[in-house]
């Protein structure tokens, strides 16, 4: 049906008249006098009269300046095409469509709906061979007519769109795409079935090279006159964890191992996955929190608990593009997570050897209780997180996969007096017989940190005979460290 036109004031003389008397109290205290014979009145009246027949003529609008005023909207190119009453409707919703890329949003829908509709009414007329149609696809783009790779059937639709706003994320360098950049809006797009590189980390390109330029030519005439656009592809960075895992007894090792990686994949992924409905893909710049690894990973049938999970993120050597995640820790030195910035997605790097799945009575405590002695002035909540990734370190070689070769027990001693180190003893120790209980000292290693920066003296709870880790067994470090005043 027609859009009815509004009426734009419906005050009648009445109400006019009404409406000022109501004011002079306010603008004329000392006026009283409201008589029909009083001079102001008079003038109250005429006015109101007056303004009655604007209103009537407001309401009457002549074609000619309805005409007018939607050439005004749709530019002087404009002729209209149907009756007066369907123009100013379609006129009205041409208004309310985006068009124009003011804020982020409109950045990203333009990316995205917007850019992909226009996509495929340009493959369609390819296919229909409408040259007519094709010609806006190349006066938009620019591209070169002659080269089959710039058709728009070559072209992936776009999944994703992150705006970033006052930075220029085309720069080489991370530091100088973090920096602040007035006049400059990144769009960072993410196509349909990405084709990235197996092991590629970093800055990545779209999925065609052509992709960021035409959709910066599509973005170019709906830009303010003064922003500097940049489209670039997401830049990844390496996600790996380390975790320990509970299993009940009857559950394979290697069928839970592929399950976690792929779990995992999923989750970090930055496309929707068939396995979590509703899923849009990983927010770009969203932290990774060890908790969200326990809460998903506990809910997998086969594991019975997760003594331990700890998220890294290291670049191979060399490869001067990969950025790592930052990581989060609490006040007691303990990890809360990975920091991404807006311009980052996490690629999962889950290896299978850094998962080891143990059953769970084959797990053995080693609770440590370690007391410090800091320096003055020494950040608390940095020390802890340094002493617990030490004692992690000394004793990795018992976190690891059991070896089934191995038939030795080891010993576990602490040997204090190091001053400002931290220091254990491994002991193999070796059966006398095969029906003997008893054991000799085999061999031993000491594996000593070193002065630990900040600290003055360290003290860690002994054992007056040690801890016997079984050759299938894995450790579940539990540590709690207590400050002691100079």
């Amino acid at each position: 049906m027609p859009l009815e036109l509004p009426n734009l004031d419906d005050r009648t003389y009445e109400d006019l008249v009404k409406e000022a008397l109501s004011m002079i109290p306010t603008y004329a205290p000392d006026w009283t006098n409201y008589n029909p014979s009083d001079p102001g009145i008079t003038l109250i009246e005429l006015f109101a009269y007056l303004s009655e027949m604007l209103i009537y003529r407001l309401n009457r609008v002549t074609d000619e300046n309805i005409l007018t005023f939607l050439t005004l909207l749709n530019g002087p190119g404009w002729v209209p095409a149907q009756d007066l009453r369907e123009e100013v409707r379609k006129s009205v919703l041409h208004l309310r469509s985006r068009y124009r890329a003011v804020t982020r949003e409109d950045y990203e829908l333009l990316s995205t709906e917007n850019f992909n509709r226009w996509l495929g009414r340009m493959q369609e007329a390819e296919r229909s061979g409408n040259s007519t149609g094709l010609e806006e696809w190349w006066t938009v783009t620019g591209l070169e007519r002659t080269q089959d790779s710039n058709l728009p059937s070559r072209l992936k639709p776009i999944q994703r769109a992150h705006c970033v706003a006052e930075r220029n994320l085309e720069l080489t360098l991370e530091s100088d795409r973090r920096k602040h950049a007035e006049g400059h809006v990144s769009l960072v797009i993410l196509p349909a079935n990405p084709t990235v590189p197996a092991g590629a980390l970093g800055p990545q390109p779209s999925a065609n090279p052509p992709q960021a330029q035409i959709l910066r030519s599509y973005l170019d005439e709906r830009r303010l006159l003064t922003t500097r656009l940049h489209v670039v592809g997401p830049t990844y960075t390496p996600v790996s964890a380390e975790i320990l895992v509970a299993r009940y007894p009857d559950v394979l090792d290697r069928d839970l191992r592929h399950q976690i990686i792929r779990v995992i994949n999923d989750f970090l992924s930055p496309l929707p996955v068939a396995a979590l409905p509703n899923y849009p893909g990983w927010s770009f710049g969203r932290d990774v929190y060890v908790s969200e690894f326990y809460e998903l990973l506990e809910k997998l049938e086969g594991i019975d608990y997760l003594p331990d999970i700890l998220l890294t993120s290291q670049c191979p050597e060399q490869d001067f593009q990969c950025v790592a995640a930052e990581p989060m820790w609490n006040q007691e030195g303990d990890q809360i997570g990975l920091k991404l910035y807006d311009h980052h997605l996490p690629a999962a790097r889950i290896l299978p050897e850094q998962i080891v799945i143990v059953p769970n009575t084959k797990f053995r405590v080693v609770a440590l209780q370690i007391k410090v002695t800091p320096v003055p002035g020494t950040d608390i909540p940095d020390l802890k997180q340094r002493i617990k990734a030490t004692v992690r370190s000394l004793l990795q070689s018992l976190r690891q996969q059991p070896n089934p070769s191995n038939k030795n027990p080891t010993r576990i001693n602490v040997l204090n007096n190091q001053n400002a180190a931290i220091a254990f003893r491994l002991t193999r120790l070796e059966r006398i017989s095969q029906s003997s209980l008893q054991f000799l000292e085999r061999d031993f290693e000491d594996k000593n940190s070193g002065p630990i920066q900040g600290v003055q003296a360290i003290r860690i709870s002994d054992f007056s005979d040690g801890i016997r880790v079984e050759p299938d067994e894995v450790i579940d470090l539990r540590l709690h460290i207590q400050i002691e005043e100079g």
